[in-house]
């Protein structure tokens, strides 16, 4: 647990000045981590599930869907501001629009992938994922598309106890994904449920 820890605090203190820097330019006091309204004390680390029904990545006119997009994050808050970990990004059922082609396999790669909360234009809350990185190989006689790697960094909006990702939000928290050189567009909304101690209590940002 304390080696776990150390490598959380290195990512941390390696994104830390971007972060500060991003704070500056919003105006706005960083938000932080909450659980059923009570700030998760800088000593705790709470574990945050979810799962969408349905996660689409878009990229030259074709899109691939995964019907069951889980997730498994560590978060807490440090210096004020609060962080995050995505260590589990298991994907299920998904499939392809691009012609002849369907998806062999698709996995998340590199992890754990650092996380942040901010708040940027009108006062909204966004959770920020960073190193982004997941391989998606398809197949298909006729298929031109063979192994893909989608990598950057992702921002959604926070409402309530649900993160947003959308076109919008990544313009509004200026980040990118990009595969082979194209844009890749992320459209998905991610329940947010607290896993171990804080379990039942609303997730919350502020």
């Amino acid at each position: 647990m304390r080696s776990r820890k150390m490598i959380m605090l290195s990512a941390v203190l390696a994104v830390f000045a971007f972060s500060a820097v991003a704070s500056s330019v919003a105006g706005a006091v960083v938000p932080q981590w909450h659980f059923g309204g009570t700030l998760l004390a800088e000593e705790k680390e709470e574990t945050v599930v979810g799962a969408a029904f349905s996660s689409s990545l878009k990229s030259g006119g074709a899109s691939t869907t995964c019907e069951h997009f889980l997730y498994n994050m560590s978060v807490f808050n440090l210096f004020g501001e609060g962080y995050g970990a995505v260590n589990e990004l298991p994907l299920y059922s998904c499939s392809t629009t691009a012609p002849k082609c369907t998806v062999a396999s698709i996995q998340a790669e590199g992890l754990p992938w650092f996380s942040f909360v901010e708040t940027y234009a009108a006062g909204k809350k966004y959770l920020v994922i960073t190193e982004i990185d997941v391989k998606i190989v398809y197949t298909g006689t006729g298929c031109t598309l063979g192994t893909v790697t989608v990598t950057g960094s992702a921002g959604g909006l926070i409402s309530g106890s649900n993160a947003t990702f959308s076109k919008a939000s990544f313009e509004a928290t200026g980040t990118s994904m990009t595969a082979g050189g194209n844009a890749v567009e992320w459209v998905g909304e991610f329940p947010m449920e607290a896993f171990k101690g804080n379990r039942e209590e609303a997730v919350e940002v502020f």
